[in-house]
């Protein structure tokens, strides 16, 4: 059985009967939030745990938004996920906080919506995510925590939730190893083209295939820079009078590369591994509006609504 990545996606609040869906504070568009599952478990499991988590992560929300859908994936990532809808009783999700009275007489998470979260895995890397949708009495208007009781009691069973039993993705990568050159036209035994381009780089650097690599700096070769998944490697490889070791690259969609190798450049071997939660903390407050983040918080937006 495999481990799974588990995905949060929220909306904007729903309206009750005649009573309009609260307002939100500047864009209204939608976001998701990923944790992943490192337990050797089936789709069924880790799905009700993401849905036991959405229900804490709920009632962190202002009653401007709700969370939508629960999905889990494999990890490695597949096609293949499970879902489940999350359908708050009241159809939006306020988690039974009490904000203060925003624009146009209804509640809203204004004037800061989110607050920055530290999270650290138990190999040591950190993570921050801008926890969104906050209610108004959570952040003050100078963007500061003000801890209310009933929240930070919340956040704590959240907070708890997410270091028994969830994970962040980390990336561990190696030394670099210099490039040689890159073939995009087959030569000799060596098959190539501009989708499926070939690295030439020492001959006797053993790599075992499959795996991703980061390619950085490359002069004269539009669009090889980047993360790319290596097919196979071969070692070693005659071409013009000398021997390589290759890498053959999968081909990415929509990524042609163009131009001609003149020099440099390196690439690393990425190992894309789950680690354990450890620590949960909470930073400062920030913005939906303005978009000012502090560090890089993480977040797909989309522009779905419903």
């Amino acid at each position: 059985m495999p481990q799974h990545r588990c995905v949060m996606e929220f909306r904007p609040a729903l309206a009750v009967g005649v009573q309009p869906a609260p307002d939100t504070a500047g864009a209204i568009s939608g976001w998701s939030e990923t944790f992943f599952r490192t337990a050797d478990e089936d789709d069924a499991t880790a799905l009700s745990r993401t849905v036991a988590l959405c229900n804490l992560r709920r009632s962190l929300l202002g009653p401007g938004w709700r969370v939508y859908k629960a999905k889990v994936s494999r990890f490695p990532l597949t096609r293949t996920a499970a879902r489940a809808l999350i359908v708050p009783a009241d159809g939006r999700g306020t988690g039974g906080n009490a904000p203060g009275a925003g624009p146009g007489g209804t509640t809203s998470e204004e004037p800061g919506d989110a607050i920055i979260v530290n999270i650290g895995s138990a190999n040591g890397k950190q993570r921050n995510f801008s926890m969104r949708g906050l209610p108004s009495h959570v952040i003050s208007p100078g963007l500061q925590y003000l801890a209310p009781a009933n929240w930070a009691a919340q956040f704590d069973l959240f907070k708890t939730a997410l270091t028994l039993n969830f994970a962040l993705r980390t990336v561990a990568t190696g030394l670099p190893i210099p490039l040689l050159g890159v073939l995009t036209a087959t030569n000799g035994g060596v098959v190539a083209s501009p989708v499926t381009p070939v690295l030439l780089f020492e001959a006797g650097t053993a790599l075992v295939a499959p795996m991703q690599i980061r390619i950085s700096s490359p002069r004269g070769m539009s669009g090889l820079q980047g993360i790319w998944q290596v097919r196979a490697f071969g070692t070693p490889v005659p071409i013009g009078g000398k021997d390589y070791s290759v890498a053959y690259l999968t081909q990415k969609r929509n990524r042609t590369v163009v131009g001609t190798y003149q020099d440099g450049g390196s690439f690393v071997t990425q190992d894309v591994t789950l680690s354990n939660i450890a620590t949960v903390g909470l930073g400062d407050g920030t913005t939906r509006k303005t978009g000012s983040f502090p560090g890089r918080p993480r977040g797909r937006r989309s522009s779905k609504r419903s």
